[in-house]
């Protein structure tokens, strides 16, 4: 019975050793999330015992006090903090930090949201817009005032509705966001960012596309097809600057760009101008590019609106 007892308090112990190791190592991701490395680095002392290798603990400081660091490097910081944001895995003295990326990614951009002005609209670096910051951050608000900033100043961009609309959903306006989703997928679906699909049923959607076909276009045609059969997209009838973009962009475009994108464009033009009853010569001149761009998808459309 002795033994037993033993046995069962011995467990307790280990148990409730395990829950405060598991509780700190929550507390430090915690402050990994809040940009607060020099709190991580305190805490990180405090559980030493965890790490099994003196090179496994000491690597893991060194990391952290790299970050720690690029805050004293004033004239240089904001460009030090995006290399990391954007690819910490190219860093070399944050090897040993590569299962706390993601957290790293949120606690920077905290960080950078403070740094960076909301009118600072152009892209940071190629495929990194500061609203993709704000975003991470859960600066919504920022992010549609730096978004439309980005679209007065710069024109049309898919990735920059993509995320204009990521921001009004997570603000609870759904309609808003499938009206300006409507308008980055008629347009370059292919700029966007899957991970910043909001929704879940479209998110499995878009992963089974990517099962069924090598190529990118042809998943983002079919994807963003799909939806318009579904009824997700919105072609708004009073979006006169949309639409002359458009049209512009087919005409300019003509014999360039490709079939997907011909397909998209002019489904949705054909559909405005159904919609609207306009002139039926708009509908079959645009009903016919998109024949000749995708003759399967286009048979799928006629069943649809027969």
């Amino acid at each position: 019975m002795k033994n037993e007892f033993m046995k069962t308090k011995s467990s307790a112990m280990q148990l409730d050793m395990f829950s405060e190791m598991n509780a700190k190592l929550v507390q430090i991701r915690n402050e990994i999330d809040n940009g607060n490395f020099i709190e991580v680095l305190n805490k990180l002392h405090k559980i030493k015992s965890h790490y099994l290798t003196h090179d496994e603990f000491r690597n893991k400081l060194s990391g952290f006090q790299y970050l720690l660091d690029i805050e004293s490097v004033k004239n240089e910081r904001l460009d030090k903090y995006i290399d990391v944001f954007s690819n910490p895995d190219k860093i070399c003295e944050l090897k040993a930090l590569k299962d706390e990326y993601f957290h790293i990614r949120i606690g920077l951009s905290k960080i950078i949201s403070e740094i960076l002005d909301v009118e600072d609209y152009d892209f940071l670096k190629p495929g990194l817009h500061p609203a993709r910051i704000f975003l991470q951050a859960k600066e919504y608000k920022k992010a549609i005032v730096n978004l439309n900033i980005y679209l007065e100043k710069k024109g049309e961009n898919s990735l920059i509705r993509q995320y204009l609309a990521y921001a009004y959903y997570l603000l609870n306006h759904h309609s808003d966001a499938r009206r300006i989703l409507t308008y980055a997928y008629f347009n370059d679906p292919a700029q966007c960012d899957e991970n910043f699909i909001y929704d879940k049923y479209q998110k499995v959607l878009f992963a089974d596309y990517k099962q069924q076909y090598d190529d990118f276009d042809e998943v983002w045609v079919h994807f963003v097809f799909h939806l318009w059969q579904e009824g997700d997209l919105e072609i708004n009838l009073r979006a006169q600057n949309y639409e002359k973009y458009i049209i512009n962009s087919l005409e300019k475009s003509a014999g360039q760009c490709s079939s997907c994108l011909v397909f998209l464009r002019s489904l949705y033009l054909a559909e405005l101008y159904r919609l609207k009853k306009a002139n039926f010569d708009y509908v079959i001149k645009y009903r016919e590019q998109m024949k000749s761009a995708k003759e399967a998808l286009f048979d799928e459309y006629l069943l649809k609106i027969s």
